[in-house]
This record gives structure tokens, C-alpha cells and sequence, in this order.
């Protein structure tokens, strides 16, 4: 009984452990939030068709995360994510003189 509880527990460190080092990173301060229906923004009174998420300033992160998913009028709210290029592919099938005649 107390190998399988220590091999429980050293899988849960090791999850915890591989959370923490495979989080996304983002930009702090930075929120990036959708309203739904009609909402004031920057003044502005716009619809849900129209509307984008807006990048939203904020002191702390995910205080501000909490307060926002609290609204009645927020869709969804998450962290500025850092999205970074692994690769680039250089599959492009077209070479640079079939355009020249443009």
C-alpha cells in the first residue's frame, strides 16, 4: 500500500511540475476581453456583431481576470497570450519571376 501511494504522489509532483514549466506565457497587465450584447467601450455604445476583444490594461493579471469573468457583460476575458513561431515552412509553391509579368 505504501508503494502505490508513493508512486501517486511522485506522479502528482511530476504533473505539477511539468504544469509549471509548460505555461503559456503572456504579457502582464494585459487582459484581452470580449463583451457580449451592448457594452460601453472607450466611450463608445457597440453591438455584439460589431464588437472585438479589446486588449484591457490592468494592475494585476489575474485579479483583474477575476473581476472581469465576473461581469454580466463580458463574454470571456484571458491573459494577453505571447504566441511565438516554432518553424517557418518554406513550401511555397511559387517562384519569384511568375510574378514579374504583373
Amino acid at each position: 500500500m505504501k508503494q502505490i501511494s508513493t508512486i501517486i504522489l511522485g506522479f502528482l509532483v511530476f504533473l505539477a511540475t511539468s504544469t509549471l514549466l509548460c505555461a503559456a506565457q503572456y504579457k502582464p497587465g494585459e487582459v484581452i476581453v470580449k463583451f457580449r450584447g451592448q457594452s460601453q467601450s472607450k466611450g463608445v455604445l457597440t453591438d455584439t456583431f460589431n464588437s472585438r476583444p479589446e486588449l484591457v490594461a490592468v494592475d494585476n493579471t489575474f485579479q483583474g481576470l477575476k473581476t472581469l469573468s465576473q461581469r454580466d457583460d463580458v463574454e470571456y476575458a484571458e491573459p494577453n497570450y505571447v504566441i511565438s513561431v516554432e518553424t517557418v515552412p518554406n513550401d511555397w509553391p511559387y517562384y519569384e519571376s511568375e510574378w514579374e509579368d504583373l
